[in-house]
């Protein structure tokens, strides 16, 4: 009976891994690239690389109503606009589905967590049986198991909402950026645009932001270079003026321990 109990278990197991996997759209490509590019560029697969990257800027460039003179930076720069403009609209459908995702997570577990106390309760009313308990909080746990491995596969340690605040920051900054070197071409800032490739490498550079291991940098990097802020607050000081006299007195105050360990104990 052990042996049949341990069998549906794993069979549960493999189910419930089976379906992570069928959400691979490519397992084959996964497999492909566990170890990177291929280093000596085969030319059947640059073939269909370049076919994409010449298709997406013709299109921009065919269908977008650009109003820059043809060649010049400020041309660029609105070829690459439209892109932004795509990949923002991509991002914030992405973003919206990690905080429904965020949101289902919660759901089914409260779901979870109810049934596991309400199957409890009716058991303990009628029979009170220990072998039935443990069994039913083992597949309940089990249950709650599975619901956190599914969702942590695509959602990440922050919030949602703010990781779409930090995204939308960050692209922001990049077309300020792009902005600077190709329209106010101010010293320092990106190199303008001067070409076609120049377009699409900037198109690349702004949707790398949004993807999941981009976004996962981040995060980590915040976590990584945090620092105490250990500079001890600034004295204040308070003035009096004597009402007989017409004098007046200035006293510095002693910081507060309050905010002495408020600043020591934050994060910049």
């Amino acid at each position: 009976m052990f042996s049949s109990k341990m069998s549906t278990v794993a069979a549960l197991g493999m189910v419930a891994l089976g379906l992570s996997a069928c959400g691979t759209a490519n397992l084959m490509t996964e497999y492909q690239w566990r170890w990177g590019p291929d280093p000596t560029m085969p030319a059947s697969s640059i073939d269909g690389v370049l076919a994409n990257q010449t298709m997406v800027i013709s299109y921009i460039e065919g269908n977008a109503p650009l109003s820059s003179v043809r060649g010049t930076p400020q041309y660029y720069y609105e070829m690459a606009q439209w892109g932004f403009n795509l990949g923002r609209q991509d991002c914030a459908t992405y973003m919206s589905v990690l905080f429904k995702l965020n949101r289902e997570r919660g759901r089914n577990g409260s779901v979870i967590t109810a049934l596991g106390t309400a199957a409890s309760g009716i058991v303990t009313a009628g029979s009170n049986s220990a072998a039935t308990l443990s069994i039913l909080a083992a597949a309940f746990g089990l249950a709650s198991a599975l619901n956190d491995a599914y969702y942590t596969t695509y959602l990440f340690s922050d919030a949602p909402g703010l990781v779409s605040k930090k995204v939308k920051e960050l692209q922001e900054a990049y077309q300020e950026q792009m902005a600077q070197a190709n329209l106010l071409k101010t010293p320092n800032a990106h190199r303008p645009m001067t070409t076609a490739a120049d377009v699409y490498n900037a198109l690349q550079a702004y949707y790398q932001i949004c993807l999941p291991d981009a976004i996962e940098g981040v995060l980590l990097e915040r976590v990584a270079t945090g620092k105490a802020d250990a500079s001890p607050p600034a004295a204040a000081t308070t003035t009096t003026m004597s009402p007989a006299t017409g004098t007046t007195t200035t006293r510095t105050l002693a910081p507060t321990r309050a905010a002495s360990s408020a600043r020591t104990s934050g994060l910049k």
